[in-house]
Order: C-alpha cells, then structure tokens, then sequence
C-alpha cells in the first residue's frame, strides 16, 4: 500500500487511486460506513503498463466494492496487470469497470476471477475516440453474472486466454453488434449459465489462429 489517496475526490467515500504497481501479499477493498469502496488504477501519469501483485479481495463492510482501471492518456495506451486471484468465495466484489466513456482501460486477470462468488457486474468501454479502444483479459477461469463490452467511440475486446479456462457468465454487447470476442485458450468451457451474446449479440466472435488451435466448448 502506497498510501495515495485523491482526498478531494473521495470525500468519505472509500476512494483509493493508484498509479504505480501495487505490490503485496494482499489487498483488501472495503469501507465501513461509506456507500462505496473502489481501488481505481490509473496508467496515464505512469506511460507505463502496471501490475498488481497480490490476491485482491473485498471485506464485509456494506459498502459497494469495486475494481476500476482507467488510463486517461489516449496517446499511449497501458495495461494493468492482476497477477493473483480477484475475488473469493466469501466476499463478493460487485464492479471491475474497465475505462470509462472518456478514457480507455486495459487489463489482464492472470489469475481466477470470482473465486466461486461470482462478480455482478464487469464492464468495459470504449473511450471517446477511436484510438481509445479498451480490452479485457482472462487468463484463467472466471465467474461473473454479466460482462457488459460497451463501445463508444473506441471499439472494445475481450479475450480469453491460458491453458484450461471455465466461464461462468454472459459476455455481451453493451447495445447490439458492440464488442470482439477473441478465444485463444488451448481448452475453453463455457458453463451452461454463461456464453456470449444470450442477452445482447457481440460484434465478432474469433476462436482459434492460424498459430494457436483451441478447443471451445459451450454448454
């Protein structure tokens, strides 16, 4: 913990900013009293990619737990990298909001997403030109309720990469035809109450390269 906190933007609600890499054995997102407590992650002052190091979970305090990763120079796009598991099976976190409508955000879960309690919320978005496109990585395994690609001007890709890799949620368009589905797992499951496009149609769903087979399954 770096300790840099924005104190005119938080005003008690639990705001912690980040912009450099966070590295610890763990991380916990939680503020009691507050409406909500967000860990946002912002690359643009960096000009350089970021990671997070430790598991990062949230804490029973009855407030809203998000993860928020932003880079608001659109002149070099960066990436954040969550190295460890997000998320466990007693503590639900209830938003990872990857960019805004102004800025792009990209970022990369090494690790399980969820842990068993799945994740309500992910969104992604497109910033507000075309060279602000944003993206989203899974590494490994990751359960959530809905995985909204929600594209402005900037397009918006998700991709699902690693070795053996089981979704458990709806990845869909923010509005219809938004967002690119890319799956390069070696073996991709997704489970009978996920898959993509049942709520909303994607863009473009690409499985496989010329370079990289897969095997992809949808229940």
């Amino acid at each position: 913990e770096d300790g840099i906190r924005d104190q005119p933007r938080s005003r008690g609600l639990g705001d912690v900013y980040k912009r450099q890499n966070v590295s610890a054995g763990a991380v916990t997102i939680g503020n009691t009293g507050a409406v909500s407590a967000r860990m946002i992650i912002n690359t643009a002052s960096n000009g350089t990619n970021l990671s997070v190091a430790g598991t990062v979970n949230a804490v029973n305090t009855g407030s809203t737990v998000s993860i928020v990763v932003v880079d608001d120079d659109s002149a070099t796009l960066d990436t954040v990298t969550f190295a460890n598991t997000v998320g466990n099976a007693s503590q639900v976190i209830d938003n990872i909001v990857i960019s805004s409508a102004t800025s792009a955000g990209n970022a990369i879960f090494s690790a399980a997403v969820g842990g068993g309690a799945a994740v309500p919320n992910i969104t992604v978005t497109g910033g507000d030109v075309a060279a602000e496109t944003s993206s989203i990585t899974l590494n490994d395994s990751a359960t959530f309720t809905a995985m909204t690609l929600q594209e402005n001007t900037g397009q918006v890709t998700a991709t699902i990469d690693g070795a053996t890799v089981v979704i458990t949620g709806d990845i869909q368009g923010g509005d219809a035809g938004e967002g690119n589905v890319i799956i390069n797992a070696t073996a991709a499951t997704f489970a009978s109450n996920g898959g993509i496009g049942n709520s909303t149609s994607v863009r473009s769903i690409v499985i496989g390269s010329a370079n990289n087979a897969t095997a992809t399954i949808f229940n």
